[in-house]
């Protein structure tokens, strides 16, 4: 069965993440691969969202990201593997994919981490809801 959501429902449903997310959340630059619990890997960088909140109002089902700040001294040295939105109390709420090409996931500057570096985000980062 295929099934559409209208766009008013995506665009409510990015805002419920929106607001889950919160002010200021963290982007934290992991080695390995990604997990439903948060935690894998080792810690690389570190970004933080604004500080009102993480994404602009949903529009047409497709979230924008509001300004991040870049990482200005990467805690780590290594190959970022993927990344994980905790809120600003530290409360894991997702991770994916992390890379410097484009497409799936959150794009950053450099994918090969090294310790002392800034890490910063290329652009804004969008989130789609699904349909279907």
């Amino acid at each position: 069965m295929t099934r559409y959501d209208s766009t008013a429902l995506r665009n409510a449903k990015n805002d419920a993440h929106d607001g889950e997310i919160g002010a200021s959340a963290l982007i934290n630059i992991r080695s390995g691969v990604a997990s439903n619990t948060g935690g894998n890997g080792t810690l690389l960088a570190q970004l933080t969202g604004n500080a009102s909140s993480f994404f602009g109002a949903s529009s047409a089902g497709v979230l924008t990201s509001n300004a991040v700040t870049a990482d200005s001294s990467a805690n780590g040295t290594g190959t970022s593997g993927h990344y994980e939105i905790t809120t600003s109390g530290a409360t894991f709420v997702e991770s994916g994919i992390c890379n410097q090409a484009g497409g799936d996931g959150v794009t950053i500057d450099n994918e090969e981490i090294v310790s002392g570096q800034q890490v910063s985000l290329s652009g804004n980062w969008t989130k789609t809801a699904p349909n279907p």
